[in-house]
């Protein structure tokens, strides 16, 4: 329950507050249509957390370098591949793939509407400065619903 409410965005928790204090106000001012609203604007981002949390929505991703070795000063590109398995629609997605200093800068992929039939081919380029073993990764995806009002991050491919 605690691991679904700590995925709450800000827009999330000051919904929450705003019906929170909405609910106060109408005991104050005896006001029942108030409390109706402050019952709609508490259990929505509440409801969205739950749903989010429960049903897990699943992404899968493939990474490959092409080429497998690149020398430095050379060009060097990453190739991602996305999807989502069920038919639960997704919010908008963050992806991070962690990159070393050394291979340059730190790619970041925004997602808005990631579709259940197919594949979203991503890339990004590598120009490598430094001699010797780099490791790629991990891709970390950041997944918020469509109101915006919860996120929670997964790992999606460990270091390669």
């Amino acid at each position: 329950m605690l691991r679904a409410l700590s995925g709450l965005t800000t827009r999330g928790r000051c919904l929450l507050a705003a019906g929170v204090a909405a609910a106060v106000c109408s005991f104050v001012l005896n006001e029942r249509d108030l409390l109706r609203v402050a019952v709609f604007v508490v259990a929505l981002p509440l409801l969205v957390a739950f749903f989010i949390s429960a049903t897990r929505l699943k992404l899968g991703a493939a990474r490959a370098l092409r080429p497998d070795r690149v020398s430095v000063g050379s060009p060097g590109e990453v190739q991602l591949e996305l999807w989502r398995n069920g038919r639960l629609p997704a919010g908008e997605v963050l992806l991070e793939d962690g990159v070393p200093y050394a291979l340059g800068s730190r790619p970041r992929f925004v997602v808005e509407r990631l579709p259940h039939d197919r594949r979203v081919a991503l890339r990004y380029p590598l120009q490598p400065v430094l001699r010797g073993i780099q490791q790629v990764g991990p891709l970390r995806a950041t997944i918020t619903d469509p109101f915006g009002l919860c996120e929670f991050e997964r790992e999606l491919i460990g270091h390669s």
